[in-house]
């Protein structure tokens, strides 16, 4: 009986034993596999997303992209569902013309000159939404945008800094006639600002002074360039071809007023009409040779001009690409001195005082005038 209870225990231990055994390898076993999962899936997105970053690189739509798209899409359609606006085009024709014309009027909202331009806040918070990274195979910058997972190698428009046109013939702005702003003022009247605001007109002139100033040099090192040397050969040009047509415009008034100078025969019996034009002629060849006149001045102080040589002309082209560029500064400037006093809230202040002066203009007005000794 021993015996067989000895046997029993030995042979139920090495049944657990055996049972043990294959636990272990089995939890081994399935260990290795998760591992080996793991590294399949991690290999697969590695793959996939550098893929798709490389296509979406090129312009190619990836699945992801197209992803976005569909959501954007079906965002775009509940949420056509869900307005209730009684004007909805139903026509195909009509929602494609209403779709142009939006285009068309964003189009031309984006060329207006006067469209505001992205505050630095704006920029600031435009630029959160994307990630700069570097292609591991080009060593190029790459943005890549978070929401849409879009990677391009363009910089985007809050990355770059803003450089304001040149005022050219084309695109400037009318003057201000000061007059006609304080025309509501009547003579003898002084518009006497609060000192906050006189401090900060005269900071503006200083900077805008510095900023004139540091803008000569940085002109007189654009015109060393390649660029620069093509730039003033053009002013050159143009300054030979405006030569050219004041000469030719010189010649053909020459010519016309020699034509016109001939002596009129004088009839017997002279009509209102052919005096009128008679002394209309006169009239147009006392214009032409005052016209000739002046031409000629514009031409010898032209020639005078081109006479001094290279750095003076050189010094001219810098002058005038100055006063280009320091409009252009100043009314950026204005720009910005105007959005700052908005925030501020100093239009306001300014406006409260412009109503003030108003009213004490009509009180002064209702009382009666006095004499100037009086106020002596």
């Amino acid at each position: 009986m021993a015996r067989e209870y000895e046997a029993a225990g030995k042979s139920y231990k090495a049944a657990r034993t055996t049972v043990t055994t294959l636990n272990e390898r089995h939890r081994q076993l399935q260990i290795a596999q998760e591992e080996s999962f793991e590294r399949e899936r991690h290999d697969r997105n590695f793959t996939s997303n550098f893929a798709e970053t490389r296509l979406a690189t090129c312009g190619v739509p990836t699945l992801n992209s197209m992803s976005v798209r569909i959501e954007r899409q079906r965002e775009l359609a509940k949420a056509k569902a869900k307005d209730s606006s009684p004007s909805k085009p139903t026509n195909k024709k009509l929602r494609e013309g209403a779709h142009r014309e939006h285009l068309n009027m964003q189009i031309r909202a984006a060329d207006d000159e006067g469209a505001d331009e992205p505050t630095e806040d704006e920029n600031e918070a435009a630029r959160k939404q994307w990630r700069v990274e570097v292609d591991p195979i080009s060593n190029d910058t790459v943005y890549f945008h978070l929401q849409s997972k879009r990677v391009t190698r363009a910089k985007p428009k809050c990355f770059q800094v803003r450089i304001p046109k040149l005022q050219l013939p084309g695109n400037q702005v009318e003057k201000q006639d000061k007059r006609a702003l304080l025309e509501r003022y009547p003579d003898g009247w002084e518009i006497i600002l609060p000192k906050e605001e006189v401090t900060r007109r005269e900071l503006d002139e200083k900077r805008l002074q510095e900023a004139q100033d540091a803008l000569l040099p940085q002109i007189r090192a654009f015109l060393e360039t390649p660029e620069g040397e093509k730039r003033f050969q053009r002013e050159v040009g143009t300054a030979k071809d405006a030569e050219e047509k004041l000469e030719k415009k010189m010649q053909r008034a020459a010519e016309k007023a020699a034509k016109s100078g001939k002596e009129i025969s004088v009839k017997k019996a002279e009509t209102l009409g052919e005096l009128k034009a008679r002394i209309a002629k006169r009239e147009k060849l006392e214009f032409a040779e005052a016209r000739v006149c002046e031409d000629n001045e514009e031409l010898e102080r032209g020639k005078a001009r081109l006479g001094q040589g290279h750095a003076a002309f050189r010094h001219e082209v810098e002058q005038i690409l100055l006063e280009k560029v320091a409009a252009t500064v100043r009314q950026h400037l204005v720009r910005q001195q105007r959005d700052k006093a908005i925030a501020m809230g100093w239009r306001q202040e300014a406006e409260r005082a412009a109503d003030d002066l108003d009213d004490i203009s009509s009180d002064d007005d209702d009382k009666p005038h006095e004499s100037e000794d009086s106020d002596l």
